[in-house]
């Protein structure tokens, strides 16, 4: 079934308001034509944000420039308040671990290996079941070259949020492009608003 929800960004025009992308601390995310070029020569955590709301069934994948240069822990991940699910992925040793906020399981939810001769990288988050509770879960899968390299399921989160990536640490990645596609929004885009003057006597 075709997306009803598609962004894909390959950095030719400058980002619209879906990203917040505020290079500090000495990190850099440099465009050009096809290209982001993303430095974290620090210590520190660089990370970016993206907006609207990251929802059921929502693929984000990132395309690596081919032959590039790659280093460091690579995070992405979704965020909702105090929630969270976490995935950093070691671009040097394939080290791969899934954390979240959920602190009556065992931390990291998941801790394995994955490739690191990719040119995609990919998240898919589904709606799952939560065993012994009223309510539905998430389940995230990663892909590598379209390839799943992990899986985690019954994930207590809320069913929308904002996504992220970043580099934790000192670090390096090139990105062809970014897209996220999925269900339609749960709400609208942009809001028709209007203001009007009362005189009051």
């Amino acid at each position: 079934m075709k997306p009803k929800f598609v962004r894909r960004y390959d950095f030719r025009q400058p980002l619209d308001d879906m990203w917040e992308a505020i290079p500090e601390k000495g990190w850099s995310f440099d465009m050009a034509p096809g290209q982001a070029h993303f430095v974290n020569p620090t210590d520190a955590k660089a990370e970016i944000y993206l907006r609207p709301c990251s929802v059921y069934g929502d693929r984000i994948e990132f395309q690596l420039v081919p032959g590039s240069r790659k280093a460091g822990v690579f995070a992405f991940g979704f965020l909702a308040g105090f929630e969270f699910i976490s995935m950093a992925l070691n671009l040097d040793t394939g080290d791969l671990q899934v954390k979240t906020h959920e602190f009556h399981k065992a931390q990291p939810r998941l801790a394995d290996k994955a490739p690191t001769d990719f040119t995609r990288l990919a998240v898919v988050r589904e709606q799952d079941r939560l065993p012994g509770l009223p309510y539905e879960g998430s389940k995230v899968t990663i892909l590598c070259d379209d390839r799943p390299v992990a899986v985690v399921r019954h994930i207590d989160y809320l069913p929308e949020s904002l996504f992220m990536f970043g580099l934790w640490g000192r670090g390096e990645i090139n990105l062809a492009s970014f897209s996220i596609q999925g269900p339609a929004r749960p709400q609208p885009e942009y809001v028709r608003v209007g203001i009007w003057q009362q005189t009051i006597k």
